[in-house]
């Protein structure tokens, strides 16, 4: 097991990537040991939760708020929404009567988190649905009890299922520990839900304006029961609170892996060594793996997602030498590259699925029609070394025979594999934004 934390409050690693290894899964759990909901309000309470993995994450929630302690003047709950990929659309249906819901349209990048207060009058407490084009993840937390004048409760912290992960049945074990135990039932409208073979009223329900769900908060006495939709997904959380004291957890959620290919973030560098020649080069490729190349003084930019991976037949051939190069595979869960001097060497078999996005980069990568391939003589590359290779397998290396001395000179030429790049590629001046069109830059 491994334990990372901050370092002091307010920090936080919201937003935080975590990877394994191919075929390696590991379990998350994101927590705080005294939260204070609303920052410095009374009091604090330890708060933990097993986070889904972004290939359980889904497009559509119904945000069910926590139990309603104050009667009169329903407390706030706070919402948190997270996104995995640039420029997801998020979309929010909620009653008129709901309110702090900041904006019903509104655009989240990767590892990004939108957080507001809602609530509402009795009638209208709070809920609402959630709509995405890309998966996201909803996350819902009870206030401290000072923050409404009371003592009841204290902070606590829950993960909504998405809609794709609802289940027809669930058993659940309510502690003993709390005074106050509810569940928070959110059906389709009409669906019979029983408890221990009791159907729920129509009457505890309260439809989520026009999404075709509704939800209900029910009292359970302590033990383990048995909630049945029959033939209808739906969600139950389990709320229980007393004098400042809290718990909140999901009853239950599919696994099934609904986002199966969660698309890779692209960074790109670029330079045009003359008009009408452009140097791409885009990693990861949407590959379980990734190059971390070699070349640190060029800073990275991130320009949005790449395709999901190729099938293995569209790879592009890439060639292996038997030079030790600079530049040496990273371990695969790796998401962030840096670029190697050039922009200009491919790896050999090292990257999944790596791919020409605009132009000639390399070895495997085409060529924009009609550029020309030659460089005038006072192109500032001229007569540099060549960029550096990729390592080749263990035990599978080739060794490349020499090339004669050149014209003039008893210094041999460099040697250079059939595929590996030509020597004297200019290095990467810069990093631009780039397009799938082949790019000039002079």
């Amino acid at each position: 097991m491994l334990s990372v934390a901050v370092q002091s409050i307010p920090d936080s690693m919201t937003g935080t990537k975590i990877n394994s290894n191919e075929n390696h899964p590991v379990a998350v759990f994101a927590g705080q040991e005294c939260a204070l909901i609303p920052e410095s309000t009374c009091c604090c309470d330890h708060m933990e939760e097993q986070l889904a993995g972004v290939r359980q994450w889904g497009k559509h929630f119904i945000a069910s708020r926590m139990p309603i302690r104050n009667g009169g003047a329903p407390e706030n709950t706070l919402w948190q929404i997270y996104a995995s990929e640039a420029n997801t659309n998020v979309t929010i249906h909620a009653d008129a009567g709901v309110t702090g819901i900041p904006a019903t349209n509104f655009v989240l990048n990767a590892n990004q988190m939108s957080e507001f207060y809602a609530t509402g009058p009795a009638s209208e407490p709070g809920d609402f649905e959630v709509i995405a084009d890309k998966p996201i993840a909803v996350y819902g937390y009870m206030v401290g009890a000072e923050a409404f004048g009371s003592s009841i409760g204290d902070p606590a912290m829950v993960q909504m299922a998405p809609v794709e992960q609802y289940l027809p049945r669930y058993v659940v074990l309510v502690p003993g520990t709390w005074i106050t135990d509810v569940a928070v039932v959110t059906r389709p409208v009409g669906a019979p839900i029983t408890m221990d073979g009791v159907a729920i009223s129509d009457a505890e329900f309260n439809p989520v304006g026009a999404s075709g769900y509704e939800v209900a908060r029910i009292t359970c006495p302590d033990g383990v029961h048995v909630f049945d939709g029959g033939d209808s997904p739906f969600q139950v959380i389990i709320v229980g609170y007393d004098q400042h004291d809290s718990y909140a957890y999901l009853g239950g959620t599919g696994t099934g892996k609904i986002n199966p290919n969660p698309r890779a973030e692209r960074w790109t560098c670029a330079r045009s060594s003359r008009p009408g020649w452009a140097r791409t080069r885009a990693t990861p490729c949407g590959s379980r793996r990734a190059i971390r190349w070699a070349n640190r003084s060029c800073p990275m930019r991130h320009i949005g997602p790449v395709s999901p991976p190729r099938p293995r037949a569209s790879w592009p051939r890439t060639g292996r030498t038997s030079r030790r190069p600079s530049a040496r595979p990273s371990n695969r869960g790796t998401v962030l590259t840096t670029a190697t001097s050039g922009c200009a060497a491919w790896p050999a078999r090292s990257t999944s699925a790596c791919r020409c996005t605009a132009a000639t980069v390399g070895p495997g990568c085409r060529r924009p029609a009609g550029a020309s391939t030659s460089r005038p003589s006072n192109h500032p590359s001229a007569g540099s070394r060549p960029v550096a290779r990729a390592r080749p397998r263990a035990g599978r290396s080739r060794r490349t025979p020499a090339s004669p001395p050149l014209a003039g000179s008893n210094r041999a030429a460099p040697a250079r594999s059939r595929r590996s790049p030509r020597p004297g590629r200019p290095a990467c001046r810069s990093w631009s934004r780039v397009s799938r069109s082949p790019t000039s830059r002079g």
